[in-house]
């Protein structure tokens, strides 16, 4: 099997590089509420392992992953096969080729402003410094042998709220904070 079969997309989520103090104060609500959630399922003397740098304070952002490809199974239909895959290296493309009889692809499933599905060949230019809503799942493994609290939080779907071209400088549309931003609700770039 190929080291790419066990690929997984880390990514580094915070509210890098925005000014808006509504996205900022929502994000630390999620903060809050992922350090919480933690603090329910911690165990007394067990180092932390896993989303954030716990050596960090204040923490500033957290590590989200997408496990890219899973081993075959007969009753999926695919909807994306491997060989075409959106690569632009060679040998990246060879190893999909030799997994192509044993793995599928798992697509994030974003989703952008409009609720329309992105293609796996668009993530690039439309998640890369847009403002998203990432709706994850949070995991706690409890390591005995190594005492140690491991998190993870899988990435479940991505919706964009604010596309790249025009992150830096927006205001909510009809809400006053993003907190109270409702499925459908839009962001607007202002003049």
């Amino acid at each position: 099997m190929s080291d790419l079969a066990s690929f997984r997309a880390d990514l580094l989520a915070g509210p890098y590089y925005l000014e808006n103090e509504d996205v900022i104060s929502d994000f630390q609500f999620a903060m809050r509420t992922i350090t919480k959630l933690m603090a329910q399922v911690e165990t007394d003397g067990y180092k932390k392992s896993g989303i954030f740098n716990f050596n960090e304070n204040p923490k500033i952002g957290f590590k989200i992953r997408h496990i890219v490809f899973e081993p075959k199974e007969e009753s999926i239909i695919e909807l994306f096969v491997l060989q075409d895959w959106p690569v632009k290296n060679a040998a990246v493309k060879e190893a999909l080729e030799g997994m192509e009889n044993s793995h599928q692809v798992i697509p994030i499933r974003a989703y952008d402003v409009d609720g329309d599905l992105i293609s796996p060949a668009h993530y690039m230019s439309k998640l890369s410094g847009a403002v998203v809503r990432a709706t994850l799942t949070l995991s706690h493994w409890k390591i005995g042998r190594d005492k140690r609290d491991t998190y993870t939080a899988d990435i479940e779907s991505l919706r964009v709220l604010v596309p790249a071209s025009v992150a830096g400088s927006f205001e909510p549309a009809q809400t006053k904070s993003s907190a109270d931003c409702q499925e459908g609700s839009r962001y607007q770039s202002q003049p």
